[in-house]
């Protein structure tokens, strides 16, 4: 019976541990959600910003490759020159600010994908675990249902034993009480002989 109830401890933990991990794995598939939708802005951002970096490299494809001295060389005084410089200086930080936005946002997308593979990982694991401690809790089940069954086999054999006992008790009993009207009947004759003798002596 103590092993029996260890059996059913160690059951109704890990019945508790069960629990705990489906919470874990529905906090995960929260997180997990969350993390596609990071992933899914990311890449949107991703996708304009690739669109409108393609529009201006097809623009620039469009008016044909001129040089930057080409345009400097272009200009008709040193006010026109200053003002085409500046000009040059503000297209080319305004391509280095896509290109870095292109950048960052490529780099957005692979943190996301990295951090929602993480997640998953995370959450296959924890399934496993979860997988684990079914197979174990099926296997304490059985293990208990064997004890069980052992328990009740030794208890018939018990009642059994307990039955014959109590036969045997009762016939011996019997016997007793048998061996005691045989022993008084012979007391009781040797009593009456014993009186016959004294009688005819007299």
């Amino acid at each position: 019976m103590e092993q029996k109830n260890l059996i059913d401890q160690e059951i109704s933990i890990l019945n508790e541990q069960i629990r705990n991990i489906n919470n874990q794995i529905a906090s995960y598939s929260i997180l997990i959600a969350d993390k596609q939708d990071e992933l899914d802005e990311a890449e949107d951002r991703f996708r304009a910003l690739n669109e409108e970096y393609k529009d201006r490299i097809r623009i620039m494809e469009e008016e044909g490759s001129m040089s930057y001295w080409e345009v400097i060389f272009r200009a008709s005084s040193f006010s026109d020159l200053i003002d085409r410089l500046n000009m040059i200086q503000e297209i080319a930080a305004a391509d280095r600010r896509r290109l870095q936005d292109l950048t960052n946002a490529a780099n957005e997308v692979k943190v996301a994908k990295a951090d929602m593979e993480t997640e998953i990982a995370d959450m296959e694991a924890t399934r496993q675990e979860l997988d684990d401690a079914n197979a174990e809790l099926a296997g304490k089940k059985q293990e208990a249902e064997a004890m069980l069954a052992e328990l009740v086999e030794k208890a018939a054999e018990i009642e059994a034993l307990y039955g014959n006992i109590e036969a045997e008790e009762a016939a011996l009993l019997m016997e007793i009480a048998q061996k005691e009207k045989e022993y008084n009947e012979a007391k009781y004759q040797e009593w009456l002989a014993h009186i016959a003798t004294a009688t005819t002596a007299t």
